[in-house]
């Protein structure tokens, strides 16, 4: 089973503020999931997918860092 966490579950497993979660979010770096709630209902976070997410960008700006002319 998928473990789901709030935001500020995430925020303390990454050792970041809420804020920064809520930042990622907005900049479409994060996966999360929608469960029932009021309004649009609550934002989860699929601990695995994130890490996967994470450690996909990483690997991709270090891909990058590396490359050089000539």
């Amino acid at each position: 089973m998928d473990e789901l966490l709030t935001t500020q579950e995430l925020a303390e497993r990454l050792k970041v503020s809420q804020r920064t979660v809520d930042r990622m979010v907005q900049a479409e770096r994060l996966p999360f999931v929608r469960v029932a709630g009021r309004g649009n209902g609550h934002r989860r976070f699929i601990w695995d997918d994130v890490v996967r997410v994470l450690r996909d960008n990483n690997d991709q700006e270090l891909d990058c860092g590396d490359r050089r002319d000539g």
